[in-house]
């Protein structure tokens, strides 16, 4: 799968991705400091996935009209980034986050079917 990676998650997550196999890139690599309208941007120019733990990127996405591949968002809270890895490697194992958005949370996945 094709993931790019919000800055806000941890690299320990980007690193579990791609050691479950998937092709990652990192905002805080390809573009730092960039505003999320340019990551959407970017996801959809590389035909990416967005990772992140932001709830921004579904408010751009379901008004602003601009649509990635996928969305995933985690809402892990008080979990370390290695659990937060495991959870999210998990959850791609089992669910399509292909023209969808993703919540991931402990107990649960929620999905949105993007415009």
């Amino acid at each position: 799968m094709l993931l790019l990676v919000d800055e806000n998650v941890s690299p320990i997550i980007a690193d579990a991705l791609r050691a479950a196999g998937h092709d990652v890139r990192a905002a805080t690599l390809v573009c730092p400091g960039a505003p999320d309208e340019e990551l959407v941007l970017l996801a959809i120019a590389e035909g990416r996935i967005i990772i992140s733990e932001d709830k921004d990127f579904g408010d751009l996405v379901f008004t602003g009209g601009q649509r990635p591949p996928g969305i995933v968002r985690m809402v892990l809270p008080g979990s370390l980034p290695a659990q937060k890895a495991a959870r999210l490697v998990e959850a791609l194992q089992q669910e399509r986050a292909i023209d969808d958005m993703l919540v991931i949370e402990p107990a649960r996945v929620r999905r949105r079917r993007l415009p």
